[in-house]
Parts: structure tokens; C-alpha cells; sequence
């Protein structure tokens, strides 16, 4: 049986939930709209840049490095011919004089532990 009281017709509380559910909602939209696709955006905004500069950087520096790289390399490779020149004249110097150069060796030994005794 059915009341008289008893209608098809929504609560206060029922209409309060919905409410909040349409609150919930236009709050999400709007933080979607004033927060996160600006942000979005000036993140899009800064990576672009970046990129733009990182390339600038590649362009305009990118020769110069290739060219010091090039010239770093050749004065490597004339201070490793020179230090093997200086080494093969030191091996035949000390072949064709072995004791004098055993009697330097002694010299400078004694030389330098002099010289460290001395600061003890």
C-alpha cells in the first residue's frame, strides 16, 4: 500500500549529492581549462625552446669543437712521435755508454734521497 507522504520526487539530500557531483565536475573542468592546459602549453612552449636553442648551440659551436677536436688530436699525435724519438735517443745513449749511465742513475738517486732526508 502505498503512503500518501511517499512521492517519486528526489530528497534534499538526494539533490545535494548531485549537486556536488556537478560541482566536482565544473571544478575539474575549469582546473583543466585555467591550470593544466596552460601549463601544458608553456611546457610545450619551453621545450620548443630548448630544442631551438640545443640546435643553435649544435650549429654554431659544433664546427668549432670538430676543429679543436682535429687539432687537439694532431698535437697528440706530434708529442707522441716526439716522446718516442726522445726515448730511442735515451735507449741508444745508455746502450753505447751503460756505465755512465749506471754512474748518473747512482747520482741522482743519491741526489734525491739526500734531498728528502732533508725535509724529515
Amino acid at each position: 500500500m502505498k503512503s500518501i507522504f511517499s512521492s517519486n520526487a528526489p530528497s534534499g539530500l538526494d539533490l545535494l549529492r548531485e549537486d556536488v557531483r556537478k560541482l566536482g565536475r565544473d571544478a575539474a573542468q575549469v582546473g583543466r581549462q585555467q591550470v593544466l592546459t596552460p601549463a601544458m602549453n608553456m611546457a610545450h612552449e619551453a621545450q620548443q625552446a630548448f630544442e631551438q636553442g640545443l640546435s643553435s648551440a649544435r650549429k654554431n659551436f659544433g664546427p668549432r669543437l670538430e676543429h679543436t677536436r682535429q687539432i687537439l688530436e694532431e698535437d697528440m699525435a706530434k708529442a707522441q712521435k716526439a716522446a718516442s724519438r726522445q726515448y730511442d735517443r735515451a735507449w741508444s745513449w745508455i746502450s753505447a755508454n751503460p756505465f755512465t749511465a749506471l754512474g748518473i742513475a747512482l747520482a741522482a738517486g743519491f741526489v734525491l734521497n739526500s734531498l728528502g732526508r732533508r725535509k724529515d
